[in-house]
């Protein structure tokens, strides 16, 4: 945050919502783009804690998107699950109404601000503009805070952003390091556990691999269909493990014997996520090819259908290993993610989705926020998926 974006009485606590009253039926991963993107780069740029209100986002009600009833539950988690292990989340019904000005801001056209069109920049540039023609962004409640009341500002941002694909710099670096905030829980967690593990599996390196499989609903077409069929996910998965393999393996002194390297060789464990509608018979097909791939290189598979999407998503952002499907919510994921993301072939799937990835590894200004902390490899990069798997299990 620059200074001269700073022009705010210290004495008051500032914050910021958004009050989406448009319905939707879509997905987390999509709405993602039109509703946090842009929220967490207001509240990074003002430094306004970010307060999350599920009542005033009806559009994730079970009224307001038919199609995922279940997003209300999602909806009303949200804002400990994004929020909570930053910072100490606040309870709107708890404050002081008393001492609170709201200030509402359309996000069309805004009286005092003028035509923002959704967009966050024009929204942030107008208020900036405002701050520098009346001294401080107080000035919007000046009858309030004269009259020594208020202690707490809330920006109530009205309407629709714009869509927008990836974010900006700023709030990737703020989704990275809440994924290390995560890992480091797990790493807690795990050590917390480490007195239960088996012995015999001391002396194993262990991966985690998370995929997923999304199963476009029959609305969709064709195409996108296509680009989600299971056999993308085997073949990347089957190239992902011959690598893991070859790595492995070479890793081993070349005398020791076969004993010796079944107790030290690679073991990982494989969580894939996916949809209710995923059926039992293709679990069971999917199963019985993996089956004949675990007796190379043992692994635990486990399917997880209909999970709760915050859990998803965090499983997929702190996996060290993630392969991701034709989806707006495997890119919203993969934002977060600080390992390795291995895409399928780039013939067998809508690029789209990871096009701003592709875009931020590639850019200069924007790498040293993706490459240093994640490695985006598609499968058939031979030489750059050795690397990239070579380095990760030398991490571990």
């Amino acid at each position: 945050m620059s200074d001269d974006r700073q022009q705010q009485n210290d004495d008051i606590q500032y914050y910021v919502r958004h009050c989406d009253l448009n319905c939707t039926a879509e997905g987390l991963g999509s709405h993602a783009r039109g509703t946090l993107y842009p929220l967490l780069r207001v509240s990074l740029e003002f430094g306004w804690k970010v307060l999350w209100q599920p009542s005033e986002q009806p559009c994730w009600s079970a009224a307001g998107n038919t199609i995922r009833p279940e997003y209300e539950i999602e909806c009303e988690n949200l804002g400990q699950w994004l929020f909570g292990s930053t910072q100490q989340l606040e309870c709107y019904e708890d404050w002081d109404k008393n001492r609170l000005t709201v200030v509402n801001i359309d996000l069309d056209v805004d009286p005092r601000l003028g035509r923002i069109l959704g967009s966050p920049k024009i929204l942030m540039d107008s208020i900036q503009d405002y701050m520098n023609e009346k001294g401080k962004l107080d000035f919007f409640c000046q009858n309030t805070l004269a009259s020594g009341k208020a202690t707490k500002i809330l920006v109530s941002l009205n309407g629709r952003f714009q869509y927008r694909d990836d974010p900006t710099p700023p709030v990737i670096e703020w989704m990275q390091q809440q994924c290390q905030t995560w890992k480091q829980q797990q790493q807690q967690q795990q050590q917390q556990q480490q007195q239960q593990q088996m012995p015999e599996n001391d002396e194993k390196r262990k991966l985690w691999i998370v995929a997923h499989i999304r199963v476009p609903e029959d609305f969709c077409d064709q195409e996108w269909k296509d680009a989600n069929s299971v056999q993308h996910f085997l073949d990347t998965f089957r190239l992902v493990q011959a690598k893991l393999l070859e790595v492995s393996s070479t890793s081993v002194d070349a005398d020791r014997s076969s004993d010796d390297l079944k107790n030290t060789t690679l073991i990982y464990t494989l969580d894939i996520y996916t949809e209710a509608c995923f059926s039992k018979s293709q679990e069971l097909e999917l199963r019985q090819v993996l089956q004949d791939d675990s007796r190379v290189v043992p692994f635990c598979l486990t399917v997880h259908r209909q999970t709760p999407l915050l859990p998803c998503v965090q499983a997929m952002a702190t996996a060290d290993i993630f392969i991701p499907a034709s989806s707006f919510l495997s890119a919203f994921a993969a934002f977060y993610q600080t390992s390795l993301i291995v895409l399928p072939n780039e013939t067998t799937r809508h690029d789209k989705y990871f096009l701003p990835h592709l875009r931020h590894s590639k850019t200069k200004k924007d790498a040293s926020i993706i490459e240093s902390l994640c490695k985006l490899v598609r499968v058939e990069d031979d030489e750059t998926l050795t690397r990239a798997i070579s380095e990760l299990i030398s991490a571990l």
